[in-house]
This record gives structure tokens, sequence and C-alpha cells, in this order.
């Protein structure tokens, strides 16, 4: 079954900082691997124009946000206030667009953004500033809060940095609940620290199989659907459980979550091929039920610690 994918619009303002970038953006993309699936699209847009220059110097290539009509969420990315760079036309698009969004969101200066466009009225908001006089001056209607981010209704914001991936991670879990949250921090912890990742699914005994028939028939239909995964919803509607209920098993019985047990058997298959066939990465990806050969090369390396011409070359040695 084909998932519809979720858009992040990321708008870019001038001076806009590369680790607030990254921060979002890994965040995004480390959900899909662990999801195993591609649940999200990133675009990146200016306002008015088709390149945007970092603080760094660097320049980023992307379309103009006004030919952009709706999105899963909006994230306006911006930098240090040094860099900050008032425009009204993107100030007045937000009042009259932002609705069109399901979810807004200041990155760092970005939030300064949202400010001006009133969409932080009567919210909390963590807004990076030199001077937090003057933005409760400039701004009293917003409820200002100290802390790295804060979310608060439709609306967040985060004060830059690495801030910003707490600040989706909650964003995140709150579309997939708090194992995705944890499952995002073991992922960045490990890659931070270079853990050694978990190679093998823990299988369920013959006294479980007896006793949790509903989780086994939701174990063999992951099994039976590779090539076009199921979502964890037609699973769990199939087993006649709930979805909470069914990761509760998971949990309880797997020390895992179905999507992520799910993307584990995936790959145990295309370990398998890797081993025993001549098929390419891309024929592969596909029978795994991914849309890629990169996307299956990510999740691939975050769970074995290789990617898979890596693991083919091995056999081969």
């Amino acid at each position: 079954m084909t998932t519809e994918l979720k858009q992040y619009v990321v708008v870019l303002l001038p001076g806009f900082s590369n680790l607030v970038l990254g921060s979002a953006t890994a965040t995004v993309m480390a959900t899909n691997s662990i999801l195993g699936e591609d649940m999200y699209e990133l675009r990146f847009a200016g306002f008015q124009t088709k390149q945007v220059m970092a603080e760094a110097g660097n320049l980023a290539m992307v379309e103009d946000v006004l030919d952009i009509d709706e999105g899963h969420g909006l994230l306006i990315c911006g930098g240090s206030p040094v860099s900050y760079q008032a425009d009204s036309g993107l100030v007045q698009w937000l009042r009259e667009n932002a609705y069109r969004f399901g979810h807004v969101a200041g990155l760092a200066t970005g939030g300064l953004v949202l400010a001006e466009a009133g969409l932080l009225n009567n919210h909390r908001a963590a807004i990076h500033w030199w001077d937090d006089g003057y933005l409760w001056d400039k701004h009293p209607q917003v409820r200002h809060v100290s802390d790295s981010f804060s979310v608060d209704r439709q609306r967040a914001t985060s004060r830059g940095g690495t801030s910003t991936m707490d600040m989706m991670t909650f964003l995140l879990a709150r579309d997939h609940g708090p194992e995705l949250a944890e499952s995002l921090a073991q992922h960045f912890i490990r890659a931070r620290v270079g853990g050694t990742p978990k190679t093998h699914r823990q299988l369920l005994t013959a006294q479980q199989i007896s006793e949790q028939p509903k989780l086994q028939s939701a174990v063999e239909l992951m099994e039976s659907n590779i090539e076009e995964p199921l979502t964890t919803d037609d699973i769990s509607g199939h087993v006649g459980v709930s979805r909470r209920q069914l990761e509760r098993l998971f949990r309880k019985h797997l020390e895992s979550v179905p999507s992520k047990y799910y993307q584990q058997i995936r790959l145990e298959h295309a370990r398998s091929l890797l081993h025993k066939s001549d098929l390419s990465i891309m024929d592969i990806a596909q029978q795994c039920g991914y849309s890629s050969g990169a996307h299956l090369s990510t999740s691939y390396r975050n769970t074995f610690g290789m990617t898979p011409s890596e693991e083919r070359r091995r056999k081969t040695i």
C-alpha cells in the first residue's frame, strides 16, 4: 500500500544557519528511515527568489514559496540575529497563507518572522534574539518563554542549533507516538557515539505464539507483505486489534514497535537477496518495499552498520 507523502516546506531566510537547517532536515529523514517508508518529503523555498545565501556564505537553490499551495508543515528557517533581515512581503504572505499548512514553525530568527506576522499572538514561543527585552517590548502579545523550544497548538519555535532537532522530534512524535521520539533519540545518540546497532530482531517463542495469536498473525502479515508493505493501521485492522493495542503487544513481547519490527523483516530479506542473488541494489530495494536504492541504503546502514554495496562485497571476500 502506498503511503501519501506528507510535505514539509522549508523557507530559507537570508543568512539562515546550516546547523539549524541540518537539525530540522536530518530529523525528518531519520524518521523516514526509522518508520521504514517515505512518510515525509522536504521542499526548500525562498520568498520571491531562486537562491538564498546562508550565514556561512554558501548558496542554496530553492523554489519560490509563492508557487507552493499547502503542506503538512511550514518551517521558517533563520539564523543568528546578526544576519536577520526583515521582509514585509514574506510577513504579509504568512498572514494570508499560514492556514494552508498543518502547523507552522519558526527556527532561530524564523520565530521573529512569525511574531511579526502575528502568528504567535497568545502563544508560547522561544525566539532567538540577543535582547529579550526588545522582543517583549515589540511583541507583547507573544508569551515569551526561556525554553530552548516551544510547541503551542499549531505553532512551534526553536531558538536554533540542536534545539531545532528536539522541536522536530516533538512534532514528529505528535504524528506517530512517543516510541518514535525514543527511536530518534537512540538514532542520533548512536550516530554521535558510534554505538553498535541491534542487527537481529527478536523472534516469538513457541509459548508466545500459543499465548499471543494476534501478535503472531501480525508478524505473519509482515513477513507475507514485503514488496508492498502494509501500514500499522492496516495490520491492526486485519488482526482485529486497535493500533495502540498492537503497539503495546510489540513493546511487551518483542521490545520494538510495529513499524521498526516490520522494517527489520524487510531489511533481513534484503540481506538475504544480497547474498543469494545477483539482483541490482535498485531491484532489491523494490522487492523489499523501498522507493529507491538510496532509501534502502540509508536504512540498511543505520541497522547493519554498512551499505548494501559493502554487504555484497563482503560475500566475495
